[in-house]
């Protein structure tokens, strides 16, 4: 263990610290790492906020002004969905027993709570921030690096939260609609704010022995539990849907919307279905809604799948 050396990109200089014996380097590149990511960030939004602008399709297609674009990106990650991501999310499902992509699937959400800790910091959330502090903690401890959920069943629920999300919160408009094969969809803020995220994961900061078979496993591994998770909807809404690509963007949006807003969602700024697909007939309310002109908390798998896609790339 004396030999063994652990960097860390931080800054233009090499600062070494004795840990157990070994060594630790944290060399980093804050401009590269940092300031680099967030620029590209930054200047996707712009570029966003001016597609955003000068869109004059009406208010039915305002929120996706690209949409030649992305019905042509989303039949390729149909066609891709087709050929290699559906066959082998079945072959996990039949193969993997559920306990274990459980765990899997705990694991590479433990993996991601770093993320959310800074971006519950950075809106100002810090009770949430502490409990995904401990969540982290007590879960890469007693629960096996993640593989069990000792702090959820201990009182503390899993959170998601991410730079979109932060954007979103200080009123950084959302911008177009996009739609990314494989990765699924997104918006310009979000799609931009991933650069940020991916910077501020540590698992892809700290460089070790044998990372780059790490994080191709966190990948591949994840992308398939990810898409197992969603197997029996994404099934039922190729079968059933009028569009499937207008039902996708439509949840996607009022979901994200309502995530970003803390479930108090103003039913007048969800986006229309637009004229190709009618809007679908109201559901019987219940006092789990909240009042008129609000809508319910958002459908938890999805954050969570947001979030976790964002934590395995």
């Amino acid at each position: 263990m004396h030999g063994r050396r652990l960097r860390y990109k931080l800054g233009n200089s090499i600062c070494a610290a004795v840990v157990c014996g070994g060594v630790m380097e944290f060399r980093p590149s804050l401009l590269r790492r940092v300031v680099a990511p967030v620029a590209a960030a930054t200047a996707f939004l712009a570029a966003g906020a001016a597609l955003a602008q000068s869109d004059t399709m009406g208010p039915a297609r305002a929120n996706d002004p690209l949409e030649g674009l992305n019905r042509g990106l989303y039949a390729i990650h149909q066609g891709v969905d087709k050929v290699i991501l559906r066959p082998a999310a079945k072959v996990y499902i039949a193969v993997i027993p559920r306990p274990l992509r459980q765990g899997v699937h705990n694991v590479i959400l433990n993996l991601g709570e770093p993320i959310t800790v800074v971006n519950d910091i950075l809106q100002l959330k810090i009770g949430k921030a502490a409990t995904a502090t401990t969540r982290f903690a007590a879960n890469s401890t007693v629960g096996v690096l993640g593989l069990f959920d000792v702090a959820g069943r201990s009182g503390l629920p899993y959170h998601a939260a991410d730079f979109g999300q932060t954007l979103g919160r200080y009123g950084v408009p959302s911008g177009p609609y996009l739609f990314i094969p494989v990765l699924g969809p997104s918006t310009v803020r979000d799609a931009g704010s991933r650069f940020v995220d991916l910077t501020i994961d540590p698992v892809r900061n700290v460089h070790f022995d044998g990372e780059r078979t790490f994080r191709t496993t966190r990948m591949v591994v994840g992308a398939l539990d990810l898409r197992a998770l969603y197997d029996k909807d994404i099934d039922e809404l190729n079968r059933s849907a009028t569009d499937p690509y207008v039902t996708m963007r439509s949840a996607y949006l009022q979901n994200r919307q309502s995530f970003i807003s803390g479930g108090q969602v103003d039913v007048q700024s969800l986006p229309s279905f637009g004229p190709e697909t009618p809007p679908a007939a109201p559901r019987p309310r219940s006092e789990a809604d909240g009042a008129p002109g609000q809508q319910a908390a958002p459908d938890q798998r999805m954050v969570v799948a947001d979030s976790f896609f964002r934590s395995i790339q």
